[in-house]
């Protein structure tokens, strides 16, 4: 069998989406997965440890990689527009995915995702805050984090009405403004 050893990840990623569609995460087996992608059941292991880590290098695939070209850019409102932009393509599953709790969460995949990429860029801004007082680059990156995903679970929950612009729009309001104008609506 002649496969591109990058198109692999690919396949069981299609595999697991439509087995989403029809089924809870929770349900869905490693060999289904492999039989939807025409792979034998040890290939799956080959690249993911279980079905959390195939949706974690899916989150990646479909959000992350694609948005750090924008990021590292500076692009920052550009970057939030993708990253609901590239949840929104995916409505159904993104949807599903939101219902995955406990220690391997949608919720815990998003934070840590946004949690390693925000810390890079803040360690060097946040290089003049006095470390004794506890708020280090890893809690802003975590209060940033933590924010981008409630915002994210209420779009989901309430069915993504909102385009992607919009809710990058309410995103950046919320992230950039103080509670001060955030509660009093004041544009800055």
């Amino acid at each position: 069998m002649d496969m591109n050893k990058d198109s692999v990840p690919k396949k069981l990623a299609a595999s697991f989406r439509e087995l989403v569609k029809k089924s809870s995460v929770e349900k869905i087996t490693i060999k289904e997965i492999t039989d939807g992608a025409g792979l034998i059941r040890p290939t799956f292991y080959h690249h993911f440890k279980d079905k959390y880590d195939l949706i974690e290098w899916i989150w990646y695939q479909d959000v992350i990689e694609p948005a750090r070209f924008f990021w590292e850019a500076g692009m920052i409102p550009e970057t939030e527009k993708l990253v609901f932009a590239q949840i929104l393509k995916e409505k159904e599953y993104y949807t599903r995915i939101l219902k995955v709790e406990g220690q391997n969460s949608f919720k815990e995949i998003v934070i840590h995702s946004l949690e390693e990429v925000l810390l890079d860029y803040i360690s060097e801004s946040a290089s003049g805050i006095p470390e004794e007082i506890g708020v280090t680059p890893s809690r802003i990156a975590g209060y940033y984090a933590n924010s981008f995903y409630y915002i994210l679970d209420s779009w989901i929950r309430k069915g993504m009405s909102y385009s992607a612009q919009q809710m990058a729009d309410i995103y950046h309001y919320v992230s950039t403004h103080s509670l001060e104008d955030v509660i009093h609506r004041k544009e800055v």
